[in-house]
């Protein structure tokens, strides 16, 4: 077939018998052009190899040199040939109507369908060789049918134009290609488990032999296929999918409302690259087993990557063929009645607990005291201290910078040497370090205790709370400490062995509310010995006392004894004397024997009478 360019060459030398106008005479040029010479004897050369019969008029037209040989028209009317600035279906930048004397193509239609080689006489629109869309979206040649007539009306360009007409050989095919995949996938259904395997689709050797292209990847084929199995097996359990190439799922968006029934889904051997990739799909609340194996990331360890699955698919039980653990669920059932009351600390028992508050109320009480020094009393020998701040950014307040040298910040302090070098050893060492703190009040009514270890010989505990650390007299400072103690037997009392401090500033919750206590405490003397212990709690006694054998107690103030057990047991002066004497003055013994006799009910009435 000769092309256009061809055309018009063999048509250049035949057309113009009469002489031309001035102007530049080549029809490309932007310049205006020539004047139509008079009409030569079938001037012209067409498509079809037909001549013109006869002359024509001088054409008048002006060719106005849009650089287009499309927009030129040859004529078989009249002989002449015009250029003219005419609109056509094939150039949009054309104003006006053709001129007299351009030729029409003889029966075909100049169209923007197929290569420019193939236009001209006689090819419709299914001969063009441009592409027409199937029932799955794929182009397939127009020229494998040829001379059939139909109209292209599935046609849709890449610029978007659809032409509809009507019903012709290509909805008849369209319906053919449905057929032929339905049958496909009946063939790959299994009515007995109700399962659908589209495994590797791509080479489907029915979908060959009709030429028929299966993109299991392309949104418009994976549509047809949904819609296929949500008509005819609504009820779908299991659906393998493994082995597609596919990168990302969003063609499968409609996956949740066109198999709702679905609980195993075969992923496997594709090549998505992202577990983010099965938001796409998600969510599928009715599948428990999902194969991921083979894809890209699939390659990261499983408990990270269950666990980012897991978040897609909640109630998944099986991943890869591993049963997964129950998921973690926070909602409480509902008649769980009502919640226990929440406990300020643990103290294990009512032992350990008298334990613990008397060597709290006795320690701070030597810590905030005019000084430290009878603080060496309370460590052994070989005990040691360590001190570590907390500067976390969540807790702003006034700068710790008297603490910061010594801090022993694991998080900061990262030579060895260093750390080591930080922990004090022995009581000597201990208490001096302490000495160059700040004078302080402790608030223990802000305490919190937690016992770590309990037994006859060793006790470890933490206390948390709130302190007052003497700054300007209009403005004390409260600071924040965990302290972890661990307490052992020494003779007939304990001494520390390890003491670990963590100072920190308070929350402005707390600084409100212990603000006045604290500044009432540095106030009322400026020794500062005054402790913010509770009246109950305030003289109790050591542990040499409260194990003091009758020998022991004679070089002890006897009445220091009685008050503190009518402080604790709520009974009067007489009657404390009377337990402590019969239990031989063994302070312990004496507690003990009096919440016998309590909880039997038989101590009388004015035991408590003051």
């Amino acid at each position: 077939m000769m092309c256009i360019d061809e055309v018009h060459s063999q048509h250049d030398d035949r057309w113009d018998d009469g002489p031309s106008s001035s102007g530049n005479d080549d029809y490309r040029s932007s310049n205006r052009g020539y004047r139509g010479g008079r009409g030569g004897r079938g001037g012209g050369n067409n498509d079809q190899g037909r001549w013109t019969r006869g002359g024509g008029p001088r054409g008048r037209g002006r060719d106005r040199g849009y650089n287009d040989r499309e927009r030129e028209d040859y004529g078989n009317e009249r002989g002449g040939f015009k250029s003219f600035k005419g609109k056509n279906r094939y150039t949009p930048y054309d104003k006006s109507p053709p001129g007299v004397g351009g030729m029409r193509s003889s029966g075909g239609v100049f169209d923007r369908i197929g290569p420019r080689e193939q236009r001209g006489r006689g090819f419709n629109r299914d001969q063009s060789g441009g592409p027409r869309r199937d029932v799955f979206g794929r182009g397939r040649m127009g020229s494998d049918n040829r001379g059939r007539g139909w109209r292209n009306d599935r046609y849709v360009e890449t610029t978007g134009e659809r032409r509809v007409y009507n019903r012709t050989d290509s909805d008849m095919m369209e319906e053919d290609s449905s057929s032929i995949l339905l049958k496909v996938l009946g063939q790959r259904y299994d009515s007995i488990t109700m399962s659908l395997n589209l495994s590797d689709m791509f080479h489907d050797p029915t979908l060959h032999e009709h030429k028929i292209r299966s993109s299991m990847f392309d949104a418009s084929f994976v549509n047809t296929v949904l819609d296929l199995v949500a008509t005819h097996c609504p009820q779908l359990v299991a659906l393998n999918l493994s082995n597609n190439r596919l990168q990302r799922l969003q063609a499968y968006s409609s996956l949740r409302d066109k198999c709702p029934s679905i609980e195993s889904l075969d992923l496997s051997g594709n090549e998505l690259h992202s577990p983010q990739e099965l938001e796409a799909i998600a969510p599928l609340p009715s599948v428990k087993s999902l194969i991921l194996e083979g894809n890209p990331f699939r390659d990261q360890e499983f408990s990270s990557y269950a666990s980012v699955v897991r978040k897609y698919f909640p109630n998944l039980e099986l991943l890869d063929g591993k049963p997964l653990p129950d998921p973690v669920k926070f909602d409480l059932p509902t008649n769980i009645g009502t919640i226990p009351p929440s406990q300020k600390g643990y103290l294990v028992n009512e032992d350990i607990r008298s334990l613990v508050v008397s060597f709290l109320e006795q320690y701070f009480s030597l810590y905030d005291g005019e000084t430290r020094d009878k603080l060496l009393e309370a460590y052994s020998d070989n005990a040691v201290f360590s001190l570590s701040v907390d500067v976390s950014p969540q807790q702003r307040g006034p700068p710790l910078q008297q603490y910061m040298s010594s801090s022993r910040n694991l998080a900061r302090v990262n030579d060895p040497g260093k750390r080591s070098s930080l922990i004090k050893h022995g009581r000597i060492d201990i208490v001096q370090f302490l000495r160059q703190f700040p004078q302080s009040c402790h608030i223990s009514s802000s305490f919190s205790v937690d016992v770590m270890k309990a037994n006859p010989m060793c006790t470890g505990f933490n206390v948390y709370g709130l302190f007052g650390e003497a700054g300007r007299m209009d403005s004390p400072i409260i600071r924040a400490f965990t302290r972890t103690f661990v307490i052992v037997a020494a003779g007939t009392g304990v001494a520390i062995v390890n003491d670990q401090l963590t100072i920190r500033n308070a929350t402005m919750d707390s600084v409100k509310r212990y603000s006045d206590e604290v500044q009432a405490h540095f106030s009322k003397s400026s020794a500062g010995s005054v402790s913010l212990f509770p009246p109950n709690q305030s003289a109790i006694p050591s542990l040499q006392q409260q194990q003091l054998s009758a020998a022991q107690a004679a070089s002890f103030n006897e009445s220091d004894v009685i008050q503190q057990l009518a402080l604790e047991t709520g009974m009067n002066y007489d009657y404390s004397k009377k337990c402590l004497a019969e239990n031989g003055w063994n302070y312990e013994k004496a507690i003990s024997t009096f919440r016998v006799l309590q909880g039997q009910g038989n101590i009388p009435l004015e035991a408590f009478r003051t």
